[in-house]
């Protein structure tokens, strides 16, 4: 600044000539030196300016990024993913006993961040960087997409980001090679087939275990900043965050009407006694565990198997104490994988076959877990559903109880009755000649129950 003045003063005394008008002349010699010393005097300030632009501009541009450099990224990324895979593989080939996932137990990080009510997309990774479980908001945009599962590792979700290079990249070059941050934010795009260009800021922090202090997972939430499909992408949350009320209601209230149905405390005792002599069962299908209870309550080693997390913190609950005798496995009944060979000494299948997919390939699956001679304990609904709520109304008038539980009876029976809407009823006939076709024998045909609801079988390997 003071250079500058000075470069001014200089330019109108070079020529010391005064014109009419009073101001001194100012020559073309003493403007070029002011001029390169104003530059001088500035030229630090203008120099930072130029190299702070440069600085940004490469850093929207990515211009320092050459060919060679995004060859050896995808380079990386490919090894990363094979990596993965192979981590994957290991574990889907897991035969403990476990169906290839880990137990659902009180150290699970899942049993505390099951649920996530909130319209933020957010999941939970194990600390080898594993998908545990997810929330609605999160399974409408990304739930899918291909290798992206539970169980299944990360690395694959960070392949569907438009800004892949650079989130498992940074990820690693902050805290070492595939290790995840403690605690961090960071930007993610993606480019949604339903809702276009979708923007988030991800914080990502870490799930501590009460009893030791360890960190025994991390909570990831993805932050909507932008989204093109703005209106079509909420209204989309809406509904699938409503569904999963829905879902949390039924969980919560189905026990408490089915306790006193006459036709279905038959069943279950029907059920117990067709296995009475099996020391490990296989329970696929379990809903909120009241035979897995049943069966406890006999002496029996039991593995549940069930795919909604709500009824899973019910069954849970339901069954403390056990576990010594009791493990749970959430995996898809439809999907099935990973049962181990000639385990288990029988298998129930409780009013959940409708659940199974194709029916040949859910019934060989659960040949081939039986032991020689282990028996499989099969029901099924008889009807569209709306006679077994027909007489279910009628127990609970019988009871007094109707008018306390219609609220609870009203959302049950729309839940059961939409979740099997869509669903193909089987034909008794064709599951027994399914199952003799598969190399099972019929030890006791269908049999009904007092009030005609429920169909029971019982066949052996």
């Amino acid at each position: 600044m003071i250079a500058g003045l000075m470069a001014l003063v200089m330019a109108l005394v070079v020529d010391g000539a005064e014109p009419a008008g009073g101001f001194p002349a100012i020559s073309f010699v003493g403007t070029f030196i002011a001029l390169k010393l104003a530059l001088f005097a500035y030229w630090p300030m203008i120099s930072k300016k130029r190299h702070e632009a440069f600085d940004l501009l490469r850093e929207v541009f990515e211009s320092e990024t050459t060919p060679e450099d995004i060859v050896a990224e995808e380079n990386e990324l490919r090894a990363q993913n094979a990596r993965a895979s192979r981590l994957d593989s290991r574990a889907a080939g897991d035969s403990s006993g476990s169906l290839g996932l880990k137990l659902w137990d009180e150290r699970d990080s899942r049993v505390d961040l099951s649920l996530f009510y909130g319209t933020v997309p957010t999941f939970v990774l194990s600390v080898d960087q594993r998908f545990l479980d997810w929330n609605p908001g999160f399974q409408l945009i990304f739930g899918a997409l291909e290798g992206v599962r539970r169980g299944g590792h990360v690395s694959h979700w960070f392949n569907h980001l438009d800004n892949f290079r650079r989130v498992p990249k940074r990820s690693e070059a902050l805290y070492g090679e595939s290790i995840l941050p403690i605690a961090d934010r960071e930007r993610v795009t993606h480019i949604s087939p339903q809702f276009g260009r979708m923007v988030f800021v991800k914080i990502m922090t870490p799930i501590i275990d009460r009893k030791t202090g360890r960190i025994i997972g991390w909570t990831v939430a993805l932050n909507i900043n932008s989204v093109n499909l703005r209106h079509e992408f909420f209204e989309a949350l809406f509904r699938a965050t409503s569904e999963e009320g829905r879902r949390i209601r039924y969980a919560s209230a189905v026990d408490g009407l089915f306790e006193d149905f006459a036709d279905r405390r038959q069943l279950l005792e029907a059920h117990r006694e067709q296995v009475s002599d099996a020391i490990r069962v296989l329970d696929i299908g379990a809903r909120t565990g009241s035979f897995t209870k049943l069966l406890l309550n006999s002496g029996h080693k039991v593995t549940a198997v069930e795919e909604d997390v709500h009824l899973l913190r019910v069954l849970r609950g339901k069954c403390e104490g056990y576990e010594s005798r009791f493990r749970v496995v959430r995996q898809e009944l439809s999907a099935l994988k990973n049962l181990p060979v000639g385990r288990y000494d029988a298998v129930t299948v409780v009013d959940s076959i409708d659940f199974v997919g194709e029916l040949s390939e859910f019934l060989t699956k659960v040949h081939g877990c039986l032991r020689a001679g282990g028996v499989l304990s099969l029901s099924l609904r008889v009807g569209d559903g709306e006679s077994i709520f027909a007489s279910l109304r009628s127990d609970l008038e019988s009871n007094g109880k109707f008018e306390a539980l219609k609220h609870q009876f009203t959302h049950v029976k729309d839940h059961d009755l939409l979740q099997r809407s869509g669903v193909e009823r089987l034909d008794p006939h064709h599951v027994v000649e399914t199952l003799q076709s598969i190399g099972f024998v019929i030890e006791t045909d269908w049999r009904s129950f007092e009030q005609g609801n429920f169909l029971l079988l019982k066949a052996r390997k």
